[in-house]
């Protein structure tokens, strides 16, 4: 940004809160504004920027369930391996998981099923192992559910 909107938008903090705007330099020494406009300008431009935690924690755990999908993905077992309650737990994914976390685990093994479905000659009972099912009667009925059509169909609407 440059730096007269920098101070732009600094004095216009400034203006509406009334109160001084602080930076804590690596040294640990206090730069203010509007006290000292211009160091706490090039002070401003040096910060790094980080994710929040829990934007990282969410982030972690959609990657652990999409490479995980033949685990036991229950809300019980994901708070005790991500050490989170289980209100926490629907807190940190309900962007990603706004119809609940079943659902969204859900929607990722029948979304790899498809995938294997279309790009491998896999064996039915392999694929449902693959996504989580170890029945694979139960995966032929939830699949069917899910997709309005068996397997059988899915596939040879792929041919």
């Amino acid at each position: 940004m440059e730096r007269e909107k920098l101070n732009d938008l600094l004095r216009d903090i400034h203006e509406m809160t009334g109160s001084r705007v602080m930076l804590l330099t690596p040294e640990r020494q206090v730069v203010t504004y509007p006290d000292n406009p211009l160091e706490f300008c090039r002070l401003l431009q040096t910060v790094q920027w980080q994710e929040s935690p829990e934007k990282s924690l969410q982030q972690e755990i959609s990657e652990y369930i999409s490479q995980n999908l033949a685990e036991d993905l229950s809300v019980q077992a994901m708070c005790r391996r991500f050490a989170v309650s289980k209100s926490e737990l629907y807190r940190i994914l309900r962007r990603r998981a706004p119809d609940g976390i079943a659902r969204y685990v859900r929607q990722l093994r029948f979304e790899r099923a498809c995938d294997l479905l279309r790009n491998t000659n896999k064996p039915l009972w392999q694929i449902a192992a693959e996504v989580g099912y170890d029945n694979p009667d139960y995966f032929l009925r939830a699949f069917k559910k899910e997709m309005g059509c068996s397997v059988g169909e899915y596939r040879r609407q792929l041919r």
